[in-house]
C-alpha cells in the first residue's frame, strides 16, 4: 500500500522538522527500499496498490520488472484494504499478504512467516502488531470484510479492535512479532546507517537529516 511521493501528502507527521520536499524524498526512498526487499522473496507475486489515481507514474518509476500496479479504491483505509484483498482473491490467489510503506526495514522473515501461517490453516487472519497500536501487516487466506469494518483508523485502538472483531467472528488469528512504523522524527534514528535500507540511509545522510 503506497502513496505517490508528492510534497505535502506523505509523511506529514515529520514536517517539521523536515520540509515537505524532504519528507516526500524520504518517503520515496521508503518505497524504493521496501519494493527492492519484498521483491527478493522468492515465489511471490508483488502488487503495488497506489493512491491517488493520478500518481501511477510516480510509483511506476520505482518498481522492478515483474511487479504489478493497481489503484487503491475506497473512501476509508478499511475500504481500501478490503478492496485490495478482493481484487487479488478475484485473480485466483489463495492467500494475500498486505504491508504498508512506513516500515522500510521490516524483517522479511515476518512476511515469510505470515505466508507460512496462512498456507497451513483455514479461515485464518495474521496481523503484525505495530508499536503505535496499529498493524504493519495483515494476511488472509479467505476474503472477509470483518477485520476492516468499524475500525477507528489512525488511533491507538486499531489493533485491539481488529483482534476483537476477528475473534468475535470465529476466524483463526495469529500475531507476529511487533515492529514499528516511522511516524516521528525520533523514529528516524532507527533507520540511520541501516544496511538493509540503502536508499533511505543514504538520503538521511546526504540531506543531513540526522546529526
Amino acid at each position: 500500500m503506497v502513496r505517490a511521493p508528492e510534497p505535502g501528502s506523505v509523511k506529514t507527521r515529520l514536517t517539521p522538522p523536515l520540509t515537505p520536499i524532504q519528507a516526500s524524498g524520504l518517503y520515496r526512498c521508503f518505497v524504493k527500499d521496501t519494493l527492492r526487499r519484498v521483491g527478493s522473496i522468492r515465489g511471490l507475486d508483488t502488487y503495488i496498490a497506489y493512491t491517488p489515481p493520478d500518481g501511477r507514474m510516480k510509483i511506476y518509476e520505482l518498481i522492478s520488472q515483474g511487479m504489478f500496479l493497481t489503484p487503491q479504491k475506497g473512501r476509508t483505509l478499511g475500504d481500501r484494504l478490503y478492496n485490495v484483498f478482493s481484487y487479488l482473491f478475484g485473480r485466483g490467489y489463495s492467500g494475500v499478504c498486505v504491508i504498508g510503506s512506513d516500515s522500510p526495514d521490516l524483517p522479511l522473515e515476518y512476511i515469510e512467516e505470515s505466508i507460512r501461517l496462512i498456507r497451513c490453516g483455514d479461515g485464518r487472519v495474521v496481523l503484525g502488531p505495530a508499536r503505535d497500536g496499529g498493524y504493519y501487516l495483515v494476511s488472509m487466506n479467505l476474503l472477509t470484510p470483518v477485520p476492516f469494518e468499524g475500525i477507528p483508523w489512525s488511533t491507538e485502538r486499531v489493533l485491539d479492535e481488529t483482534i476483537k472483531k476477528v475473534k468475535r467472528a470465529g476466524l483463526g488469528l495469529r500475531l507476529l512479532e511487533p515492529w514499528y512504523d516511522i511516524d516521528s522524527a525520533e523514529d528516524l534514528y532507527l533507520l540511520r546507517d541501516n544496511p538493509d535500507i540503502p536508499a533511505t540511509a543514504e538520503y538521511l545522510r546526504k540531506n543531513g537529516i540526522l546529526t
